[in-house]
């Protein structure tokens, strides 16, 4: 079992009553997705590392298919996905 804290947002959702304006907002939910994103592709090397796929031409496909299948219901879902899939690539 992994241990998914490390790549859990450390920024919170911007919520518009935080804030004077709606640029303010908007310029804190970009920063919050760019957070996310950074977040994400840290996991998604993470799972290419730990699984000797780093080079495999084949990895990216394999992250798209695991992450458009599990990301709605979180990491957990996500790695279970690649893991399953993981064979059909070496």
């Amino acid at each position: 079992m992994n241990n998914y804290s490390k790549f859990v947002p450390i920024i919170p959702f911007p919520i518009r009553k935080e804030y004077n304006n709606s640029i303010e907002l908007a310029e804190a939910r970009k920063k919050y997705r760019e957070h996310i994103n950074e977040q994400n592709m840290r996991f998604k090397k993470y799972l290419f590392t730990i699984n000797n796929i780093v080079d495999n031409p084949k990895a990216e496909l394999l992250w798209q298919k695991a992450w458009d299948y599990g990301h709605a219901n979180g990491l957990y879902d996500v790695e279970n996905n690649f893991n399953k899939l993981i064979n059909l690539i070496l």
